[in-house]
């Protein structure tokens, strides 16, 4: 297993470069964010899940923003409690292969403006995410992707994160999905 402090550092900013949490007052540039980034993602409850993430809610969701000089480029939002209720395709999945809900964050939703993706800044949001779910008591995190999409891969790979199983998951919103792991 990888050394704790390798997997979980804190991101270094560049200059003009910083995250931060996701607020009240900047909750408008992650929305623009989303709308640029996941165009065919939009749906009526985006306000309101970006809300659960300001308020810190009972699911301990927290979102990240990328500022380069002062402009929005990337988001991470990450989910601390996220097995309550009805299982998620993707956690039964987990819970199917052994792997224990209760011990993991997950990493709900990721992004880049497009003309900064392969520049690391995806890796700095994955550090920070990693570094608030160890901070938040969990021992690893984890995520789902399209497994057709070979930069995905790479990058999770890059970043730590391990492939549950030999099969992938099909569900209704999504064929061929691949579920990982990253243990810290």
């Amino acid at each position: 297993m990888e050394d704790l402090k390798e997997n979980t550092k804190q991101p270094e900013n560049e200059p003009g470069v910083t995250i931060v949490e996701v607020t009240e007052d900047n909750k408008e540039m992650l929305l623009g964010l989303r709308a640029v980034i996941d165009k065919d993602f939009n749906y009526d409850g985006l306000e309101s899940e970006i809300d659960g993430y300001i308020s810190n809610d009972k699911f301990g969701k927290k979102a990240f923003i990328t500022l380069e000089n002062d402009h929005p480029v990337g988001y991470v939002e990450v989910i601390i409690n996220n097995n309550e209720g009805e299982l998620s395709p993707s956690e039964q999945y987990l819970k199917d292969h052994n792997i224990n809900l209760n011990e993991l964050a997950t990493l709900s939703r990721i992004g880049l403006i497009e003309e900064k993706r392969g520049e690391g800044g995806g890796t700095k949001l994955i550090e920070k995410a990693k570094v608030f779910a160890k901070e938040s008591g969990k021992s690893g995190i984890w995520t789902d992707y399209l497994a057709a999409k070979e930069k995905l891969v790479k990058f999770y790979e890059k970043n730590g994160f391990k492939q549950v199983g030999d099969d992938y998951l099909d569900t209704k919103k999504a064929k061929n999905r691949r579920v990982a792991v990253c243990k810290f």
